[in-house]
């Protein structure tokens, strides 16, 4: 009683984890019977993940980065994969 209003202001920031990141994205690339993911490089920087290397299709590419975007905490997530058929 007496409450006239409630200001919010906490914010939760998850660590972004390398390991995590990598992890994820091995797994997406595994449930879909891709090849393996060791071709492709993984830099965390703070919130920003980097993805480097080398891909079979534009499939494994998108898979790839759209695990890495699943991470918890990551910002951004800059694609420098290279397509090789």
């Amino acid at each position: 009683m007496g409450v006239t209003g409630v200001s919010n202001q906490i914010v939760v920031k998850p660590k972004v984890s390398l390991s995590a990141v990598k992890s994820d994205i091995e797994a997406a690339l595994k449930r879909r019977a891709k090849s393996d993911a060791q071709s492709i490089s993984v830099k965390v920087q703070g919130t920003d993940v980097t993805l480097s290397g080398t891909v079979h299709s534009w499939s494994e590419r998108d898979l790839a980065s759209n695990a890495a975007w699943g991470a918890p905490g990551v910002r951004k997530v800059v694609d420098n994969m290279t397509v090789v058929y």
